[in-house]
């Protein structure tokens, strides 16, 4: 059994980052600072779980590290994983149950989703607002819940039985993680963003640089992204 895998996407480098009291970008998104030692130092920490530890089966930043296969099968102890794993696991013969995030200089974890719209040109703009209002009305948040919805934005929804059973086991610490949740590190021009931290982030995953040679060159390159237009 291995220790520990999970592709190391831009949410859980990050959450990394701000357990060791490091982030990113400044509060005001005007300026790159994972190029700071709080940063890069967390970032070089978790790929060294695979570089030097050991722990994990694959690099981690290989479609291969995906728990898909290795922790519904008992081949890995611990994954990072958010309310869909529930769903994904389901038919799951492992006795699983939900842990926090750890703490370095502090406690943090992630948070993010998606939002309802209503198209400009939707043809039946009333009747989807009536669905949207009560999808997100604690009834109708319960509702999606039993019917295999992951979660919802509705705390008071997540506090009901509807969320809190099992499995998993401890199932409530979904709830206490958000009392120290960040939101994604979203940017304007984002995907240019991602794209120049994934090939970073490949490099430090394959030992080709170190995380602070790699922090330094996400510094130079997003930086210039972060200045006003118009």
């Amino acid at each position: 059994m291995w220790g520990y895998t999970g592709p190391a996407q831009l949410w859980n480098v990050a959450i990394r980052i701000w357990q060791n009291g490091g982030d990113i970008f400044n509060e005001d998104k005007t300026k790159v600072i994972v190029d700071q030692p709080p940063a890069y130092e967390a970032i070089q920490w978790f790929f060294d779980l695979y570089l030097k530890q050991k722990v994990a089966p694959a690099s981690l930043r290989s479609s291969d590290a995906s728990p898909a296969h290795w922790f519904p099968n008992g081949q890995v102890a611990m994954i990072e994983a958010d309310t869909n794993t529930r769903f994904q696991f389901r038919d799951t013969k492992v006795n699983w149950g939900v842990a926090p995030q750890p703490k370095q200089a502090q406690y943090a974890s992630w948070t993010g989703g998606s939002g309802y719209t209503i198209p400009t040109l939707a043809k039946h703009p009333d009747d989807s607002w009536a669905f949207i209002s009560y999808a997100s009305s604690e009834d109708g948040a319960r509702l999606l819940m039993r019917q295999g919805a992951a979660a919802s934005a509705v705390i008071k929804a997540m506090q009901s039985p509807d969320f809190l059973h099992t499995p998993p086991e401890y199932v409530e610490t979904f709830l206490d993680m958000l009392k120290t949740a960040h939101p994604q590190p979203f940017i304007v021009k984002n995907h240019e963003f991602q794209d120049i931290w994934d090939k970073e982030m490949d490099l430090v995953a394959t030992g080709k640089k170190t995380a602070k040679e790699a922090a330094g060159d996400v510094k130079r390159q997003v930086e210039p992204l972060l200045a006003p237009t118009g």
